[in-house]
């Protein structure tokens, strides 16, 4: 298992960043031009912006071949 950061800007509100958090669970990310499926989120940080949010997440992955 790995750990990997991803991140996403332009959320309007903390709803829809909870539900992209929850959505990546048992989905593949692809990071570095090689998928990997999502198996936690570990910790997630909101960064509040003038029009709206970005987050950063740290997740555990398994490496997909």
């Amino acid at each position: 298992m790995e750990s990997i950061v991803l991140s996403k800007a332009g959320f309007a509100s903390l709803d829809e960043i909870a539900d992209w958090c929850n959505g990546l669970v048992g989905h593949y990310a692809t990071t570095g031009g090689h998928p990997r499926l999502v198996e936690k989120v570990i910790y997630f940080q909101v960064l509040p912006r003038a029009a709206g949010y970005d987050v950063l997440i740290l997740a555990e992955v398994i490496p997909v071949e």
